[in-house]
């Protein structure tokens, strides 16, 4: 586990420093998010889908369980958002930290260094499903919580739908991945080497981002996101998973990809819709530290319950 976590710090720590040593600006941390946002994510989330695998009805079951615990779960982080943040966008980013784990990158090498070859089936489906339906959720939720007070232009959100880049990806990697022709190589060669380079690129850009400096006014509300991400998330998905029936390996899928941290590109997306960035890019830093010793009890839990 350890070792999925600490070259995702390590990325950080090498923003931090870069930024001490070269002094970034606003325009050149503006610069990198852009390209973070409209070309390394993008790529990243199609290949997510265009690779992705999702088969038998077992696990077609435990993916409509993940979706409707994922709305449920993010209508109580909404509400739990706004009793604890002063501001929309801050409320919006805390929102999309608490079900915006890092299931793509550290969910997926916990799950095939802990759990058995059906456990990691039924990650990877929660992770294929978890790609197109966050990505789409983030965007609709943190527009409508930072618009809220002016009131929401529902025009103008579902033209932010059409418009945005990852969910451009997500679908096109779904339609081409349905069609009787795959990419040639030399097409999905660059696609993926750009998918490739998202977390280091993220990771040092939050790295910078957590540089610039810390806003006191978000210490309480931090406190409480990392409590609740990694306390109640994971308790409540258990519970709520043993309502509708799941069991054994399936139990466990969804016990894991709520107890993570922070996904690595939730700041940007954040930023992108509205929201307020460092915030998140914060939650993402101090969730992947907070993570090293609870994963390692997570794993724990999954054994001795005979979730894996």
């Amino acid at each position: 586990m350890v070792d999925a976590i600490i070259p995702l710090v390590v990325y950080a720590l090498a923003g931090v420093l870069a930024y001490k040593v070269f002094r970034f600006g606003k325009a050149e941390l503006s610069a990198i998010s852009k390209i973070i946002f409209n070309v390394l994510m993008p790529c990243l989330v199609f290949r997510t889908s265009y690779k992705s695998h999702l088969d038998g009805t077992s696990l077609t079951s435990l993916c409509l369980t993940y979706t409707g615990f994922t709305i449920v779960w993010i209508l109580i982080s909404v509400v739990i958002a706004k009793k604890v943040c002063s501001r929309n966008d801050t409320a919006a980013a805390f929102a999309a930290c608490q079900w915006k784990t890092n299931f793509s990158l550290i969910g997926l090498a916990i799950a095939a260094d802990v759990m058995t070859d059906e456990g990691y089936a039924c990650f990877a489906a929660l992770v294929i499903v978890g790609t197109a339906l966050l990505n789409i959720l983030i965007v609709v939720v943190t527009t409508v919580m930072v618009d809220s007070e002016r009131g929401v232009d529902f025009r103008s959100l579902f033209l932010k739908i059409l418009k945005n880049p990852i969910i451009i990806g997500t679908v096109l990697g779904l339609i081409l991945k349905m069609l009787p022709v795959g990419l040639p190589d030399f097409a999905y060669a660059p696609i993926n080497g750009f998918a490739s380079a998202t977390t280091p690129v993220s990771l040092f850009y939050i790295g910078c981002s957590i540089a610039t400096g810390h806003d006191v006014r978000n210490t309480k509300p931090l406190i409480i996101l990392t409590l609740v991400k990694f306390l109640v998330a994971p308790t409540f998905a258990v519970l709520f998973s043993m309502l509708v029936g799941l069991k054994g390996p399936a139990l466990g899928a969804m016990c894991l990809i709520h107890a993570l941290p922070v996904a690595s590109n939730c700041g940007i997306l954040v930023e992108g819709s509205g929201g307020d960035g460092a915030f998140a890019n914060e939650a993402t830093f101090i969730t992947m530290l907070v993570s090293i010793p609870t994963l390692f009890v997570t794993g724990i839990i999954l054994l001795t319950q005979g979730w894996i």
